[in-house]
This record gives C-alpha cells, structure tokens and sequence, in this order.
C-alpha cells in the first residue's frame, strides 16, 4: 500500500516535481556569454560558460548543524551531459524523499538544436513504473512546448529570453494550472540571484517564492555553490546546491 502511495503520488506529480528541481538546476548557472547567437541548445538554455560537457548537481538539506560542505549527505543527485555542440545527451536525477523512497528520472536525448525529443524512464527502488517518450514543439524563436506521447493531459509550456534563458514556465495538470516566473540579478557578466515566482491555481491561487543566491563559482564562472530560500528575505536556507563541472578540452 505504502509503494502504491508512492507511485501514485510519483506519477501524478511528475512534472512538477521535475520543474520544481530544474529550477536549481536551470535557474542556479550564470548567464552564459552566447549573448546574440542564435542557435539554440540546451547548454545555452542552461546558461553555461565555457565547453561544458558534464555538470554534477548535489542538493543538501540545512540541518541543526547549519550548512554542510559535504555531499556525502545529499537527498538530490543530477548529472547532465552535453555533446561539444551543447546538445543534451543525459539527465539523471536521483533523489531520496520523505519517505525514504528512492526516485530515478532518467532522461535520454537525440537531436540537434531546437529538433528535441528525449525518452523518460521513472525507476522507483528499483523498480522501474514508466516509460515515455516526449518532444520539444517550438512555436516560435524563444518558445517551446514538451509533449508527451499519445498523451495531452499535461502541457508544459516555457518561455525564453533573447539568451535562451528560461524566464517564464506555465504546467496544466487537469484541473491544476502552475506558473513560474523568473527574474535575475546579473552582476560582473553572470547572474548573481534569481527569484521565481510560484503561482498555484486550483481552487483558488497561491503565491510563493523561490531565491537563489550564488555563493561560490569555478574559473569559468559557473557557480559551485548555491543557496536556496523559500523567502524573499533570504532567512535560513532550505537547501545548499553543489556543482561541479568537467570541460571538453
């Protein structure tokens, strides 16, 4: 009963959940010095400096002994690769939730540029309970839409700036409708902070707040450490974010 619980609470807010974590991922990197080109990849979306090829996300929770360095106690691992033309090849994310269930995304991309289509696998303590393929439908330069295979229920719809920056993201699920929206604090070339907007409109709309400060960054300014608040004051941080980065040469 307990695993049906999980699997149905998985399911149903998958989406969400993978947005919701996308946001430390996508919304945490510096803006990335592509600044008026116009090809597209998920390494700019990502607003990456440099020839990244991997990034390795490890998300840690602040407990009573305040912030940690160590990864060694991350409820979140994520790790994306690119090919040398920042196309996405893997997303892996792996967490380990409330209930100390352990939650597999694995996600497969092909294609090039704006031609994206990627294959979803949920593995839940090992077991694996989905298996969907998804595409990127683009209505026009800084626009896109995910859809999922013989299935219209969810629409996921993402807003870009001229850097291909995500700054807006709307999630229909039934009768549930999610927005985000995203502004940054740019300083020294790179974004320093981002506050994301959370609207939530069921029976009626509910509004919070996502804040992102970057703390640390590597020498291609890409940041290695973040710290994440559900405040606009920035008061005790919720989670610690971790990066790490290896180049094509």
């Amino acid at each position: 009963m307990v695993y049906c619980h999980i699997l149905t609470n998985a399911l149903k807010m998958k989406i969400s959940y993978l947005f919701l974590f996308s946001i430390l991922l996508i919304f945490s990197n510096c803006m990335g010095q592509h600044s008026g080109t116009k090809s597209y990849s998920l390494r700019k979306e990502y607003g990456l400096h440099g020839a990244v090829k991997e990034v390795s996300t490890y998300l840690c929770k602040v407990n009573k002994q305040g912030i940690l360095s160590d990864t060694g106690n991350a409820f979140g691992k994520y790790k994306l690769t690119f090919d040398e033309q920042g196309n996405g090849q893997i997303n892996y994310r792996k967490r380990t939730n409330e209930n100390g269930a352990v939650i597999i995304y694995e996600m497969i991309y092909a294609g090039k540029g704006k031609n994206v289509t990627y294959k979803e696998r949920i593995i839940i303590d090992g077991k694996q309970v989905e298996e969907a393929g998804y595409k990127y439908v683009w209505s026009d330069d800084l626009s896109y839409k995910i859809v999922k295979q013989n299935d219209t229920s969810d629409v996921q719809i993402f807003t870009l700036n001229n850097n291909f920056r995500i700054i807006n993201f709307k999630l229909k699920q039934g009768d549930v409708e999610h927005n985000y929206k995203t502004d940054e604090l740019i300083k020294n070339n790179r974004v320093e902070k981002t506050i994301t907007l959370n609207e939530n409109a069921e029976n009626e709309i509910t509004k919070s707040f996502d804040v992102m400060v970057m703390k640390e960054f590597d020498e291609h300014n890409n940041p290695t450490k973040i710290y994440s608040y559900d405040n606009l004051d920035e008061k005790n941080p919720i989670v610690v974010v971790f990066k790490q980065y290896k180049y094509y040469k």
